[in-house]
């Protein structure tokens, strides 16, 4: 929970404060009015949530995920897509230093990585911004396919994480996005702000990446299978 303006959780958090491996805590959350969609934008309000315990190991580690907040009925049945668009598409855009993660070790070593050479790569990877690896949803260099009908309206909510790396360049080729701002071709993300743009998607296989030269260098692009 986020006493920085963010949602906060009520009642006895006692449990709640660190979740060990294997055990489990229900947060129940307040929505205040101001968290949710301003009149004449965009229908849902995206929020982020992740793990305060260590921020930047665990956001290393994919430890983070998204709200979307709508008004009453704001919502289809499934309780997840907004009443005006067809399917709603999460994407984490985020430098990924491999040597901060708490998995790293245990990464390495499961590719059979001697102990004593896996704890100098460690140290090496820990400070090397060679081992920078740009990534969406985790994924790259078109390790992500995101599946889509032709036809269909999609939202693309947008997230960005990570240090002075993380400002981002989001596109979808061969199509043209309407947002917050108006019409767009490209959006702008940075570290722990979210943009969203809408789109009509057109069948074919188009890429999905960042703008800037070195993230899609370092693997910063994924795909939209639209049929």
């Amino acid at each position: 929970f986020t006493p920085d303006g963010g949602l906060v959780a009520m009642g006895n958090l006692t449990g709640g404060l660190s979740v060990e491996p294997g055990a489990s805590f229900t947060y129940t959350w307040v929505v205040p009015m101001e968290a949710g969609p301003m009149e004449g934008g965009m229908s849902v309000q995206p929020l982020t949530y992740l793990s305060g315990l260590n921020y930047a190991e665990h956001t290393s580690a994919g430890l983070l995920g998204l709200i979307l907040i709508a008004a009453k009925g704001g919502f289809k049945a499934d309780g997840a897509t907004p009443t005006d668009v067809d399917q709603v598409v999460p994407l984490l855009f985020q430098a990924h230093n491999e040597g901060g993660s708490p998995l790293f070790m245990a990464s390495i070593k499961a590719g059979g990585i001697p102990d004593n050479q896996a704890v100098a790569f460690s140290e090496i990877a820990g400070i090397n911004r060679n081992s920078m690896m740009f990534a969406i949803n985790g994924r790259i260099y078109c390790n992500l396919q995101v599946p889509l009908k032709a036809g269909s309206r999609v939202r693309f909510v947008l997230v960005g994480f990570g240090s002075e790396e993380g400002l981002h360049s989001p596109r979808v080729t061969g199509h043209v996005a309407q947002s917050e701002s108006g019409i767009l071709q490209s959006q702008q993300v940075i570290p722990a702000v979210t943009r969203m743009m809408d789109m009509t998607m057109r069948a074919g296989v188009w890429p999905i990446l960042c703008d800037i030269e070195l993230h899609l260098q370092r693997g910063m692009i994924a795909q939209a299978v639209v049929t």
